[in-house]
């Protein structure tokens, strides 16, 4: 009895064994048709936004702009999926958002009114399309071209094709692009344009330079501000609708004698003259073919620069290409050397230290500095004032930068007071007159030709210019 229990057992045992065999490729058949239809399921269509930058109206790429700056796209659009993109009414709708830092959802309607309608994408389709007014695809973008921020702050712009859902796709969760970028406020007078010449304006002082490094545009900034203004001209001889402007910046380091002989991006350290201005004012307008634009700027009271170009304006240069002419969209530039402008911050500086050294060193310290230092610097620098030659580089540069920090620090440590009671009346007349009438800053307008001296033509042969 028990060896018939025993048998039965094996048998069973070994039939159990026999069925798990046989279910092994019923069940990878199985699992093989499943991984089939899910394969099948993910091929198709698979709409994509592969690229995306954000342009200034010069179709400059650019991650900062200024409060109120129109701010353009250039967008790629693919399809990487493995069969076409057939819409539901043989369209694409691809919608633009100025700040959507999380994920939007289908149908959601774009802040600034911008979006895109584009055909049908073929496998593998793969297009960029740009929405700035020179680009022949911004025909693409419905209703707004551009957007802008009216504050600061940090944006996040965000591009979603197929919004509609009406391609239908294998992966909608790769269908939207973020990219971010900041919104400075940067302040400036607003200026002016006229389809005629202003009052203030006089071709007799506003020739275009004989090269251009625009195509189809030329223009030209008056070398004779009137009323603290500057005026120029830009004449549009191409075929399509350009953007252009003019803007005025304070200058803080004045124009280099002699011009250095590198380009800014190989020596950007000697351009600190450019990289220092700060924006004063400006003004950009769109200009159709054929059709010629005159500017009006307002100007400071110390030493500017003026320029005529295409695209928005630049509200701050960084070396070693953010600047009109590095971004080969300068046409005119005018510089009005003195005095240069005195930023905010350093003003309190040189007033506290000149205070304090007198206070340790007394008698001792300023003999030996006043007699040196006035001599050999300011006598040499005054004789070349008016004497250098006319031409595109200006003769005071030299005495511009060197006499100015000088008169107004060596006067204060040596007031004549201390030197006055030690040596009773002998050193009083001596020291007194000597910085009077030396650092009297220079008097620079006050040279025989002014003309020549304030002023340097930036557009000049012998200078790149900017």
């Amino acid at each position: 009895m028990r060896q018939l229990f025993s048998s039965k057992k094996r048998l069973f045992s070994l039939l159990g064994i026999l069925i798990l065999l046989a279910a092994i490729p019923i069940y990878l058949l199985v699992v093989g048709q499943e991984q089939d239809v899910r394969q099948q399921a993910a091929a198709g269509p698979d709409l994509v936004v592969s690229n995306l930058q954000l342009l200034d109206a010069g179709g400059n790429v650019r991650t900062t702009f200024s409060v109120n700056e129109d701010i353009y796209l250039k967008v790629t659009l693919k399809n990487q999926g493995t069969s076409g993109g057939t819409s539901v009414d043989g369209t694409t709708t691809t919608q633009i958002y100025a700040h959507k830092p999380n994920t939007v959802a289908p149908n959601t309607a774009s802040d600034v009114n911008m979006s895109m309608r584009n055909g049908e994408f073929g496998t593998g389709a793969e297009n960029v399309y740009e929405s700035t007014w020179t680009s022949s695809s911004k025909v693409r973008f419905i209703n707004a071209k551009s957007f802008k921020r009216t504050s600061e702050g940090n944006f996040t712009a965000r591009v979603f094709i197929n919004s509609d859902r009406k391609v239908a796709e294998a992966n909608y969760d790769n269908n939207q692009l973020t990219i971010a970028y900041t919104v400075k406020n940067v302040a400036y007078i607003p200026g002016k344009t006229f389809t005629t010449a202003p009052s203030g304006y006089s071709s007799s002082f506003c020739t275009p330079p004989s090269s251009q490094l625009v195509s189809g545009l030329t223009g030209c900034v008056m070398d004779k501000p009137v009323n603290g203004k500057n005026y120029g001209r830009i004449t549009n001889t191409g075929s399509t609708t350009r953007t252009v402007g003019m803007a005025s910046y304070k200058a803080y380091i004045t124009y280099p004698i002699p011009y250095p002989s590198c380009e800014p991006k190989d020596c950007p350290d000697k351009y600190d003259w450019i990289w220092t201005q700060t924006m004063y004012s400006g003004v950009t307008t769109q200009l159709a073919a054929g059709k010629t634009v005159y500017f009006e700027v307002s100007l400071p009271n110390c030493a500017w620069q003026t320029d005529v170009f295409e695209g928005s304006i630049i509200p701050s240069f960084l070396p070693p290409t953010q600047f009109y002419s590095g971004l080969k969209k300068y046409l005119d530039g005018y510089f009005h050397i003195v005095p240069v402008c005195k930023p905010v911050a350093p003003t309190p500086t040189p007033t506290k230290t000149p205070t304090k050294t007198p206070t340790g060193t007394q008698a001792p310290t300023n003999t030996p500095t006043k007699t040196p230092t006035n001599t050999p610097t300011r006598t040499p620098t005054l004789t070349p004032t008016c004497l250098l030659p006319e031409g595109c580089i200006s003769p005071t540069l030299t005495p511009t930068r060197t006499p100015t920090p000088t008169a107004t620090r060596t006067p204060t440590p040596s007031p004549t007071l201390t030197p006055s009671p030690t040596p009773s009346k002998t050193p009083t007349p001596t020291p007194t007159r000597t910085p009077t009438v030396t650092p009297s800053p220079t008097d620079i307008p006050a040279c025989p030709i002014p003309e020549r001296v304030l002023n340097v033509r930036i557009s000049c042969p012998n200078c790149s210019g900017q």
